[in-house]
């Protein structure tokens, strides 16, 4: 059996890699082309939202109503360089207040 795939960005990838998922990180111009081939070979499909955006959305409509591959849509992760202030983060979800 095929293993799953995972489309999105390289940071996201790097987890799901881990987890022992097919990898793909296309650019914009692939991804149609990526999806439409990985689809016909996998049991699972994991999209991040930003991908899933990208597609047509009559494609993503077939994907998400589709039960061979199961498509899934899963957050985009942000880079900490974008402000994401991981400590305040995890003081904030432990209730912690300095």
């Amino acid at each position: 059996m095929a293993a799953p795939c995972f489309i999105g960005d390289e940071l996201s990838a790097a987890g799901w890699r881990l987890a022992g998922f097919e990898i793909l990180v296309p650019t914009a111009k692939e991804l149609e082309e990526a999806v439409r081939q990985t689809i016909s070979r996998v049991p699972l499909l994991i999209l991040t939202g930003e991908m899933a955006n990208r597609l047509p959305r009559a494609l993503m409509e077939q994907l998400l109503a589709s039960v061979n591959p199961m498509v899934l849509v899963v957050p985009t992760m942000q880079p900490a360089s974008q402000g994401l202030d991981v400590a305040a983060r995890i003081r904030s979800q432990l209730g912690i207040t300095t």
